[in-house]
C-alpha cells in the first residue's frame, strides 16, 4: 500500500515543511490544537465516569434500590411468614435474577434525628441479623458490591431494644458516641394529642458506631422495632439490591413485564393483586427518591461532550488548514512529480503519511500529559473543588485517543483527495 518511495518523499516533505517558518508554526499549531482537544475529552470523560463511580460507591450500594410490596404479610408480630420464601422464589426466577445481588426483607426510609437542637435528615435500614431467612444473597462472587458493611450484618440489633447503628463521620460531626440517646422522628406519620396532631418519634440508643469512609450515611436498626415507628405491625415489603444500581433504567422496566405492573409516573409501579394468592402491588426504584443527583451528572456529561467536540473540530479545521498549506507551498514538487508519472493516489498517500506522523507527536505528547495529570490528581484535584478519588477507564481512554485519531485522519484525506488534484502545466508554465 505505501512503498519506500512515498515513505522516502513524505519524510523529506515533512522536514522541508518544518524549515518553513510559516508552515512550521502552523504544524505545531496543529499538533497543540489535537492534544488538547484529545486531553480535554479523556480527563472530562475519566472525571464525569468517577463522579458517577463514587456517587453509586456512596449513595447506591447502600440505598434501597428497588422496594417491592406484596399484599400479604412477609413478616407479622415480629416473625417471617411462610409468604416470605415464597416471595424470595418470585423475584428469583424473574428477569433480574442474573442481576439481583441481595434480597432483604425491608422497613425503613427517611427520618429526621434530633441531637440536642439540631434536626439532621437521613435514612434507616431495617436488618434482623438473627433471622438469617429476612436476608437472602443471590451473588457468590467474591467482589460482589457491599450493600451491608459486614460489621453491622453481624451486629446483635435485639428487637425491642431500639438501638442504632451509625456512621463515623456523622457521629464524629455530631459528637455522638456508644450509649447516647436520640430521637427518631417519622414526619410522615402523626398521632393525636390532646395538644394536636404530632409527627411520630421514638428515642434510640446508639449502641454501635461503623467506619464508613465517608461513602455510607445509612443509619441501622432493627426491622421491626422501624416498623413500630412507621406504625406497621405487618411487613409487606422486599429491597432488591442489584449488582449495578446504575442499569435501572433497563431493568425496572423488565422487571414491572414480569409482575404484570403499569408504570403510574415517577418511577413508581401499581399492579393489581389477587387477594387469595400472594402476588406484588407496588413497586419503585431509587430514582424516586435520588434521580436528581444522576441526572445532573448526565446533563454535565452532555454539555462537556458537547463543548469538546467543538475542540476535535478545531483540531481538524487546524489540520486540514495546515494540509492546505503544505500542499500550496509544494505545488510545484507535486507537479514535477505528476509529470514525472506519479498518479495523484500516489501523492495524496505521501501527504497522508505525513498527517499520520503529526497525529503519532500528537497522541504521544497528549497521552504523556494525561498520565502526568491522571498520576497526580490527589496533588491539585483539591483546587478545581473535585475532591473525588479518579478511576480510569483504559478501554474508553484509548477509544477516546483513537476515535479522535480516525476522525482527523478521514476528515483530511477526504480533503486531500479534491486539494491535491493541481495541473501540472498551469504550474510549471
Amino acid at each position: 500500500m505505501f512503498s519506500s518511495l512515498i515513505f522516502y518523499l513524505s519524510s523529506r516533505f515533512g522536514k522541508s515543511v518544518r524549515r518553513t517558518r510559516f508552515t512550521k508554526v502552523s504544524y505545531w499549531l496543529s499538533i497543540i490544537a489535537f492534544v488538547l482537544a484529545t486531553l480535554a475529552i479523556a480527563l472530562i470523560t475519566t472525571i464525569l465516569n468517577s463522579m458517577q463511580q463514587f456517587q453509586k460507591e456512596r449513595l447506591l450500594n447502600y440505598t434501597p434500590q428497588i422496594i417491592v410490596t406484596f399484599n400479604q404479610p412477609l413478616a407479622s408480630n415480629g416473625q417471617p411468614t411462610a409468604d416470605l420464601e415464597q416471595a424470595y422464589q418470585l423475584l428469583s426466577q424473574s428477569p433480574l435474577k442474573e442481576q439481583i445481588n441481595q434480597l432483604n426483607l425491608y422497613a425503613g426510609g427517611k427520618f429526621f434525628m434530633q441531637v440536642d437542637n439540631n434536626l439532621i435528615e437521613g435514612q434507616v435500614l431495617g436488618l434482623d441479623n438473627q433471622d438469617p431467612q429476612t436476608r437472602k444473597n443471590l451473588n457468590a462472587h467474591s467482589k460482589a458490591p457491599i450493600n451491608i458493611p459486614e460489621d453491622v450484618a453481624q451486629l446483635n440489633l435485639a428487637p425491642s431494644s431500639f438501638t442504632l447503628a451509625i456512621p463515623e463521620s456523622l457521629a464524629y460531626n455530631y459528637r455522638l458516641s456508644v450509649g447516647d440517646q436520640v430521637t427518631l422522628i417519622n414526619s410522615e406519620k402523626s398521632t393525636y394529642l390532646p395538644t394536636g396532631f404530632m409527627p411520630v418519634m421514638r428515642q434510640f440508643t446508639i449502641s454501635y458506631i461503623y467506619q464508613d469512609q465517608g461513602l455510607n450515611n445509612t443509619w441501622y436498626t432493627n426491622v421491626y422495632d422501624i416498623a413500630r415507628l412507621n406504625l406497621e405491625r405487618n411487613l409487606h415489603q422486599l429491597n432488591i439490591f442489584l449488582k449495578d444500581p446504575l442499569a435501572i433504567d433497563k431493568l425496572m422496566p423488565k422487571l414491572a413485564q414480569y409482575l404484570h405492573l403499569t408504570y403510574q409516573g415517577d418511577f413508581s409501579y401499581q399492579g393489581q393483586a389477587q387477594t387469595n394468592k400472594l402476588a406484588v402491588t407496588q413497586a419503585s426504584d431509587w430514582r424516586q427518591r435520588l434521580a436528581i443527583i444522576f441526572s445532573s451528572i448526565k446533563t454535565e456529561g452532555q454539555v462537556t461532550t458537547t463543548l469538546t467536540s467543538l475542540l476535535i473540530i478545531i483540531a481538524i479545521l487546524s489540520c486540514l488548514i495546515t494540509f492546505s498549506f503544505i500542499i500550496v507551498e509544494k505545488d510545484r514538487d507535486i507537479a514535477i512529480l505528476n509529470v514525472l508519472g506519479m498518479p495523484t493516489p500516489s501523492l495524496n498517500k505521501v501527504f497522508l503519511l505525513m498527517v499520520l506522523g503529526l497525529l503519532i507527536r500528537a497522541n504521544i505528547f497528549s497521552l504523556i500529559l494525561f498520565i502526568l495529570a491522571t498520576s497526580f490528581w490527589s496533588h491539585y484535584n483539591i483546587y478545581l473543588n473535585i475532591r473525588i478519588p479518579l478511576q480510569i477507564d483504559y478501554f474508553e481512554v484509548a477509544f477516546t485517543y483513537l476515535s479522535c485519531s480516525a476522525i482527523i485522519f478521514l476528515a483530511t484525506a477526504i480533503a486531500g483527495y479534491f486539494i491535491i488534484r493541481i495541473r501540472p502545466a498551469q504550474i510549471l508554465r
